[in-house]
């Protein structure tokens, strides 16, 4: 087994229990409390459970913590794939975009996706210049395929509500068509667990409609 890495020796328990109390990352927190147990001289193994990650994930978080502090507990986001249009093609679109279509041209009044996807195909439109349409294609493609995979999942969902008694229960409820219902039939727990309607639309998040006049 390799030797345990050793923790930087600026920061006191104390210091790392200020700081998790004080953190607004979750993330940052649980290993804070992790590292305040390790130096504290808990077992590596059991202070790895304390912040919900084993032993090896804990070693790592040691390493990141000697280099950068506690900041270096932070998740680190991704910045994503580089973005395909310059920023002279973005505008260009966005100009596109904000200045709404043509009638006499594209035939409507207001884009929808499925107008932009022509300006896009169509060469001869010099709206939009060429090297950000050839950029612009494969993303086009892309959301097509994207589109023809949801629709063939949301025709599967539809034929599995029509042959489930609950589901098709909950379709008769306004605002409820088969995909919300069949994610209530997914996630909801046993409806006996709750005690009334009202418990069970706290447990979604939602909340009753304001009726009091603000003390006025």
């Amino acid at each position: 087994m390799a030797a345990a890495v050793k923790l930087r020796t600026d920061y006191s328990v104390v210091d790392l229990l200020r700081l998790t109390a004080g953190s607004r990352h979750a993330n940052q927190s649980r290993r804070l409390l992790s590292l305040a147990a390790v130096m504290d001289g808990m077992d590596r193994e059991q202070a790895a459970r304390i912040g919900g990650m084993d032993r090896q994930t804990l070693r790592d978080w040691v390493h990141r913590f000697n280099e950068g502090g506690p900041d270096g507990l932070k998740d680190i986001r991704s910045k994503g794939h580089p973005p395909r249009l310059s920023t002279d093609q973005l505008v260009a679109l966005a100009t596109i975009v904000e200045t709404g279509p043509d009638r006499a041209v594209d035939g409507v009044v207001r884009w929808r996706r499925i107008d932009l996807q022509k300006v896009m195909r169509d060469q001869g439109d010099a709206r939009l210049p060429s090297r950000a349409r050839s950029a612009l294609t494969a993303l086009v493609f892309q959301i097509e395929a994207l589109s023809h995979e949801i629709e063939a999942f949301e025709c599967d969902i539809v034929q599995d509500v029509r042959g489930d008694e609950e589901m098709r229960r909950l379709t008769a409820i306004p605002g409820i068509g088969p995909i919300t219902a069949a994610a209530l039939k997914a996630l909801v727990p046993d409806i006996a667990g709750f005690k009334s309607a009202r418990h069970f639309a706290a447990w979604l998040g939602l909340t009753p409609r304001p009726h009091s006049s603000g003390g006025k």
